[in-house]
């Protein structure tokens, strides 16, 4: 049996069908933006945290003087995400590590898990950040914030029957010079859903430079693995039909 821990203490998701749980203790007690943007090699992430500020802002109603710009933050590298059965509700699942490495040795590129989210039907890769400010801080600022990578679906298992597999490809935007990035964008991580497992379109052959560790950021198109496991596939065949 799974022992219950997350369910009695966890951050529920709004049906009470998922839960998420943080260490105590962050990897990081305080980092400016900047050191954010360099410690990540995430060079918009500035901006997607204001973009989240003001969208949630609008829709929500509720506003806050803060400027992101200037407060620092607790920082995560992962957290816990912990779902029902799909086939028995009153079953809890083992709970999964959805975490984030930082460029080094190992992973010279970084390398994230890879998760579905529900407000724009796309999935994301992670990094996590909670804010801290001695201003009073609006309820959406007051529980976990994700930063993710987007991409976008492209095909779906009809046009690939052979392989029966959504296909997605990374999603791109151009910065106010001209440059082009990866899309990011800031989440509540409650817009979580469930970790899924990509495979690199790696075409007729692997390239000799890539390797285990390096191949989920050198390649550009992805097969979205239902057969990952039973629950993956029970629901990439009901709510993706």
């Amino acid at each position: 049996p799974v022992h219950n821990h997350f369910f009695l203490k966890g951050i529920l998701s709004g049906d009470a069908q998922t839960t998420f749980q943080v260490n105590v203790t962050p990897d990081y007690r305080s980092l400016s933006p900047a050191e954010i943007s360099t410690k990540h090699v995430l060079s918009n992430f500035d901006h997607a945290l204001a973009n989240f500020i003001a969208q949630v802002t609008l829709s929500s109603g509720e506003h806050t003087c803060w400027d992101p710009k200037y407060g620092h933050y607790w920082a995560w590298n992962k957290f816990w995400l912990q779902l029902h059965s799909a086939f028995q509700q009153c079953v809890i699942m083992p709970s999964r590590v959805v975490q984030a490495y930082l460029p080094s040795n190992i992973f010279p590129l970084g390398n994230c898990d890879t998760v579905l989210i529900d407000i724009m039907g796309i999935d994301g890769k992670i990094s996590m950040y909670i804010l801290c400010s001695n201003l009073e801080l609006p309820s959406y600022l007051s529980q976990p914030l994700l930063y993710v990578q987007l991409f976008h679906f492209i095909s779906s298992p009809a046009n690939r029957p052979e392989l029966a597999m959504w296909t997605v490809e990374r999603t791109y935007t151009h910065d106010q010079n001209g440059d082009h990035h990866r899309e990011g964008a800031v989440i509540q991580v409650t817009d979580v859903t469930r970790m899924v497992e990509l495979i690199p379109v790696y075409g007729e052959a692997v390239a000799s430079n890539v390797s285990s560790a390096t191949c989920l950021e050198s390649y550009e198109h992805f097969f979205l693995n239902n057969f990952a496991d039973k629950e993956s596939f029970h629901t990439f065949s009901t709510e993706f039909a």
